[in-house]
């Protein structure tokens, strides 16, 4: 995972920072997670314990909704 840091000498938004990398760590999990499992949205969201629509959403923020059944 990469991380991007402003240049030395600017400040840093700790909040932005954080949000930043939640969603670098979502979009690797959910990679990984469609890669290794061939299944269904149903069958994904139940393993990572979210609803199917908003696991949906996520897929297709992300540009990895085509990779499952």
């Amino acid at each position: 995972m990469e991380l991007n840091f402003p240049p030395p000498g600017q400040g840093v938004s700790l909040k932005a920072f954080g949000s930043e990398a939640a969603e670098q760590a979502e979009r690797m999990l959910l990679a990984s997670m469609v890669e290794r499992e061939p299944c269904t949205y149903v069958q994904l969201a139940k393993l990572l314990g979210v609803d199917p629509k908003t696991l949906r959403a996520k897929l297709r923020k992300y540009g990895l909704d085509k990779r499952v059944a």
